[in-house]
């Protein structure tokens, strides 16, 4: 799963990976067995644009499979947890769960022109769901509502 994760991830990599972060990722790479000396130099020897290199690295390490990708993963938290975090890498997509529901809130009503003065949060539990709404409403409370659908996963 992590090679897809990787996949999914690839452009905003390449657009964003500083030069010294890849130097150390191959640096950890190679110590971890991940990758030999000559891949590591081919990445740095055969491009020579920053983005070149970042792309020839993502795509041998998702090439090599899911542990491979997982440690890219890891050593890119430890050397810019920024970008990891901007990556979203760190929210890995939970299993579904049998007997669990999928929902979705939908808030509607007047907020006097402020939709940005009120806000969703969703609570899930087995088997129960819980909405808060908050925010200014113009004193309001009746004028909105909310409503949840529930479907199966």
């Amino acid at each position: 799963m992590t090679d897809t994760q990787l996949a999914t991830v690839r452009a905003q990599f390449v657009k964003s990976v500083s030069d010294p972060v890849i130097k150390q990722l191959l640096d950890d790479l190679l110590e971890d067995k991940v990758l030999n000396d000559g891949e590591q130099e081919t990445v740095i020897q055969e491009n020579r644009m920053r983005a070149d290199q970042a792309r020839s690295l993502i795509d041998m390490v998702r090439k090599k499979g899911p542990e491979a990708s997982e440690k890219l993963i890891s050593r890119l938290k430890e050397r810019d947890r920024v970008l990891f975090d901007q990556l979203g890498l760190g929210s890995d997509p939970q299993p579904a769960q049998p007997g669990l529901g999928a929902s979705s809130v939908t808030v509607m009503g007047d907020t006097g022109g402020r939709a940005s003065d009120s806000s969703v949060t969703q609570t899930e539990g087995l088997g129960a769901t819980s909405v808060a709404v908050m925010g200014d409403t113009g004193g309001r409370a009746s004028d909105s509502s909310v409503t949840q659908t529930e479907g199966r996963g």
